[in-house]
């Protein structure tokens, strides 16, 4: 068993979330602040309470794009219900799959005409609650001058016969404290309070925490067409390895964890760049070198310590010419130089923007190549290259999958 930070793994999450949808920032964490604030108001349970700053925190994870021709959250208005499916699904036989219906209804109105065919009471609690959250959120101006609009907050929401009249006059309650407010419009203060009202540690076996991973590895597979399986061929090609060279079944797990979570910081890097169908620019590349440094500190805090560096050492090589922690030579461990080959060979192998997938003589000939230029370890290389049969055969059958 491991002990788990379920807010830390959440809020970072929830920051995850932050990097990939511009003009979103310190949303979910208004959200979540609001919704805690309101149950507490409502006189809700300490797991309620603590649900809603969960669910705050990832309430708007189905607008992840999932092809070409998603819109982005700006464009919602159209279907708001659309994200609200996607997440469900997303959340749907995870860790977290008891979050999946309140995902789904999180954007119902109280006088019916949803999707889940619910109306009034019948729509559960906690999404009343999150709706009204995130309305709240989303007309909320930082920039303006706070306390001088409280004012008209009641006059706009009355308005709207959409939301819970009982909520409404919780939250009109609310509304007269200045202190609701600023710590809304403070993101330090926000973040410390979130902290405050949102820890709470358990102890998970392995595969939960695989799982866990695995719902991670979504968040960045969704982001680009070219990157769909990435990370799941990493994680299952990183297991066989560690099976192979007769790991212990801690380690397989660990590595394989490493390997579904070693992109996580592509979070940061526009679909514009991950999906450019030539060679990037100088500045482009600088952008795109800085998502293992994100995929450390995303996983920090939440995953064991050797799971952190061998994910975000990925990029690093055996001449320290890496990135972007410049790690080199005895610095990089077993498992952390056996990663970094698995990557390499799994980029080659997959088709991308700017070209199809090599075969097995152009692999050999790079990764060999830049074993004998000290890049990466030689003898990992031949190892990948060894098993290339039986690492193809799981390409295929997780690409049918």
């Amino acid at each position: 068993m491991v002990t788990f930070n379920r807010f830390n793994f959440i809020k970072n999450m929830s920051k995850a979330l932050d990097l990939s949808m511009e003009g979103l920032q310190d949303h979910h964490r208004r959200v979540a602040y609001i919704a805690y604030r309101l149950g507490e108001r409502y006189n809700l349970t300490p797991t309620q309470k603590r649900d809603l700053v969960y669910l705050g925190l990832i309430h708007d994870i189905g607008i992840l794009r999932w092809d070409a021709n998603d819109e982005r959250i700006r464009q919602i208005a159209e279907n708001e219900f659309e994200h609200c499916r996607r997440g469900a699904l997303i959340l749907k036989n995870s860790y977290f799959d008891h979050y999946a219906r309140y995902i789904f209804s999180h954007h119902d109105h109280y006088v019916g005409k949803n999707p889940s065919g619910l109306t009034g009471e019948e729509i559960p609690l906690l999404c009343r609650v999150l709706f009204l959250a995130d309305r709240i959120a989303v007309n909320f101006n930082p920039e303006s001058c706070i306390l001088e609009k409280v004012k008209y907050w009641r006059e706009y929401f009355t308005k709207r016969k959409i939301f819970d009249p009982r909520l409404l006059e919780v939250f009109f309650e609310l509304a007269e404290a200045e202190e609701f407010w600023l710590t809304l419009g403070d993101s330090d203060i926000l973040n410390q309070r979130l902290e405050e009202i949102g820890y709470a540690e358990e102890l998970i076996n392995l595969p939960d925490m695989i799982g866990l991973a695995e719902l991670f590895a979504k968040l960045v597979d969704h982001k680009s067409r070219f990157t769909f399986f990435h990370s799941q061929l990493v994680g299952e090609i990183a297991e066989y390895l560690g099976k192979v060279l007769n790991f212990g079944q801690e380690d397989v797990s660990f590595l394989k964890i490493a390997g579904l979570l070693h992109d996580i910081g592509k979070m940061s890097v526009p679909e514009s760049i991950l999906e450019k169908p030539g060679d990037l620019t100088e500045e482009e590349f600088l952008c795109m070198k800085k998502h293992s440094f994100y995929t450390y500190y995303l996983l920090n805090g939440v995953f064991p310590e050797k799971i952190v560096k061998v994910a975000a050492y990925h990029h690093e090589k055996l001449d320290g010419s890496g990135y972007p922690f410049k790690k080199k030579g005895e610095e990089l461990g077993f498992e952390e130089r056996l990663l970094a080959v698995i990557d390499i060979f799994v980029a080659l192998l997959e088709e991308r923007p700017y070209r199809k997938g090599l075969d097995y003589r152009e692999i050999k000939g790079i990764m060999e190549e830049m074993g004998q230029k000290n890049k990466i370890d030689r003898e990992l290389v031949r190892v990948v290259l060894d098993n290339y049969p039986e690492l193809q055969a799981i390409k295929k059958k997780l690409s049918e999958a």
